[in-house]
């Protein structure tokens, strides 16, 4: 259960809203496509995530090049004014 107030509920309306969709779980299979990617050690990785190295190499191995994952970590928003 997420900890944010309707966060699934505004994701899917701002997912069809803008015409792309939105997966449940997004952006966990995210996270662990780019964190694999970035830190090969999937024992680390699954225990961040609470699951098992199996797990993850199943679903989520070589998904993502390093470089796409060094990106995907470094997006921030933009400073405040």
């Amino acid at each position: 259960m997420c900890s944010l107030p309707n966060l699934h509920f505004r994701l899917n309306y701002l997912g069809e809203k803008s015409g792309v969709g939105w997966r449940q779980n997004a952006l966990r299979h995210s996270y662990a496509s780019y964190r694999l990617a970035a830190v090969p050690d999937a024992p680390k990785v699954a225990l961040e995530m609470g699951n098992s190295p199996e797990k993850l190499f199943r679903h989520y191995r070589e998904l993502v090049t390093p470089d796409a994952a060094k990106e995907w970590f470094a997006i921030m928003p933009p400073p405040a004014r």
